[in-house]
This record gives structure tokens, C-alpha cells and sequence, in this order.
């Protein structure tokens, strides 16, 4: 066999490329991994803290909405952002701050002083850090792996994030939150200092090159094209509205569970754990499937299922 020296310079190059391409796939995939592992366990640890200081539903909802608020109010930033510096740097300076709040959150959980004012402030710095934090992190993959293995590496990292964020993540959470919150809290401490390790190892480019000439828009400019754009396409702006809904749905859902299952379920916070965990099993299920389900009955049908299902779950608790 051939040393890579003795290859013609091209399949030597294209024998480089994929290997530096495979590595940057295992490094992408265990970041999304341990970093959405932190983040599952840090949405459920917040709620069910924040139920041993009220029993009021909307501020428990509250502490939901701090968390996921940042993706409507900042996304759009964020990805003009995301385009016009390094991803990589983004990525690590969301993880740092992530390090600070959670470690404060620990701070004050070890030393009894947590209160839903700090859970909220820390909820809304860590909802806006994770925007910036995933939204780079999406974006390094055409940065870092070759087209050809796009596709492959795209599946992974969203099998991963439905793994580890909706199944692991809750289920640890819950287990940790019934031994003490600042377990819960120093786990996800942890979390995402290993993920700013991980990212050390990613090889490439991680910034767009723009042409010397090239005039840069200003940032408003750049999201109302973006938004102009949507809405002229119809499939995108219907799917766009449709998700808006559900999601909305869902977050409402979402952010009532956490005293509902301790109250009159009567559920503890590891068997919360475990009923949000089983979301993530469904999850799974749902990536396996719809492939074939797709080619059997087509993508329309197969997200009015998706509706419909989601509904069903929505009002199951209340009937």
C-alpha cells in the first residue's frame, strides 16, 4: 500500500481533507452534545428551583419565558452577527458567558440566596448566550466539513441535540435538582466549560471572506431584506407562521409542566425528569421515522400529523 507521500498531490490533498473533515464532524457532534446535555439540564433545573420559592403558575412560567424569549427578540441579530465574525470566538464567548452566570447561579444556591429576580436575570443572560451559542455553532458547519458530508453531519448533530436536550438532559437534571440545586447548577457549570474545550480542536476557517470592496449594510438593513425575502416566499412564510403557533403552543405547555407535575401529579423533581425525558424518546423515534414516512405520504401530510399529535399532547394534562 502506498504511503500518503508516494500519492499524487491531489488524492493526497483530498485524503487530507477528509481526514481534517472527520475530525472537525466528531468535534461539532460532541460539542452539540455536551453543550445541549447542559442546556436540557439547566431548563429543567431553573422551573423546578424557582417551584420551591412560589407557587404561582406565572411566575414559574416566567422563569420558561426568560429562557426562550432571547430567540424571538435576538435571533435576527444574531444571525447578522453570525455572518460577519468569527464563529468559533462567538461560540466561545457565549460559553464564557454561560461559565459566569451559571457559577453565580451556584454561588448563590450553595450559600441559600437564590431568588426568582436572580433566576430571571440569569435565565433572559443565558437564553440570549445560547442564541448566540448555537446560532455560530450551526453556521461553522459549512465552515469546517466538506459538502459531501454535510448532509451526514447535519443528521448527527440534530440527533444529538434531540438526545441529549430533550431525554438526557431533563432526565439528569431531575435527578440532580432531587439531590440539590447547586448540583444541578455545577453540572451545567461544568457542561459548558467542556465545551469550550472541545471547540480547541476544530480545524479550519470560521469567518466569511469578504471581497475587498465589498460595502457592509447596516445591520437593520441587512434583517429587514432577510425578512422581505420570507415573506415573498410563500412555502417558507406559511411554515414560518404554522411553527410560530405550535411553538408557542408548546412553551405554554412547557412552562405550566414543572408545577403542575409537583403539585397535583405529585411527582417528584426525578420522575419530572423522566416525564420530560420521555419527550426526547419520542424525539428519537420522530428522526427515525420520518424519512419513510415522507416517502410513503408525503411531507404535507406528515406535518399536519405532526399538528395534530403536538395538539393531542397539549390538551391530554388538561382533560
Amino acid at each position: 500500500m502506498p504511503s500518503q507521500q508516494d500519492l499524487p498531490a491531489d488524492t493526497a490533498g483530498a485524503a487530507v481533507a477528509r481526514e481534517v473533515s472527520g475530525r472537525n464532524t466528531a468535534v461539532l457532534v460532541g460539542f452539540t452534545a455536551l453543550s445541549n446535555l447542559a442546556d436540557g439540564v439547566m431548563k429543567i433545573a431553573l422551573p423546578l428551583v424557582a417551584t420551591s420559592l412560589t407557587s404561582s403558575p406565572a411566575l414559574i412560567s416566567g422563569v420558561m419565558l426568560t429562557l426562550s424569549l432571547p430567540w424571538l427578540l435576538t435571533a435576527l441579530h444574531v444571525g447578522v452577527l453570525v455572518d460577519r465574525y468569527d464563529r468559533r470566538k462567538l461560540v466561545w464567548a457565549a460559553n464564557g458567558i454561560q461559565i459566569v452566570v451559571v457559577g453565580f447561579l451556584v454561588a448563590l444556591a450553595a450559600s441559600d440566596a437564590l431568588s426568582l429576580p436572580a433566576i430571571y436575570v440569569c435565565g433572559a443572560v443565558l437564553g440570549v448566550a445560547e442564541v448566540l451559542a448555537m446560532t455560530s455553532a450551526a453556521a461553522l458547519v459549512p465552515d469546517v466539513v466538506a459538502a459531501s458530508g454535510r448532509e451526514r453531519v447535519n443528521s448527527w448533530v440534530a440527533g444529538a441535540e434531540t438526545v441529549c436536550q430533550e431525554f438526557a438532559g431533563p432526565f439528569i437534571g431531575g435527578l440532580l435538582v432531587g439531590v440539590g440545586a447547586s448540583f444541578a447548577l455545577g453540572a451545567t457549570f461544568v457542561g459548558y466549560t467542556l465545551t469550550a474545550v472541545i471547540l480547541v480542536f476544530l480545524v479550519g476557517r470560521f469567518r466569511v471572506a469578504a471581497a475587498p470592496d465589498e460595502v457592509t449594510p447596516p445591520v437593520h438593513a441587512q434583517i429587514s431584506e432577510g425578512l422581505r425575502f420570507l415573506w415573498q416566499q410563500r412555502l417558507l412564510r406559511v411554515l414560518a407562521l404554522a411553527v410560530a403557533v405550535l411553538g408557542s403552543c408548546w412553551g405554554a405547555w412547557y412552562a405550566v409542566m414543572p408545577l403542575y407535575a409537583t403539585g397535583p401529579m405529585g411527582l417528584s423533581a426525578a420522575d419530572y425528569g423522566l416525564l420530560v425525558g420521555a419527550l426526547g424518546v419520542g424525539g428519537i423515534l420522530g428522526t427515525v421515522v420520518v424519512g419513510p414516512f415522507n416517502r410513503l405520504f408525503g411531507r404535507r401530510r406528515a406535518m399536519v400529523c405532526t399538528v395534530v399529535l403536538t395538539s393531542l399532547l397539549v390538551v391530554a394534562p388538561a382533560l
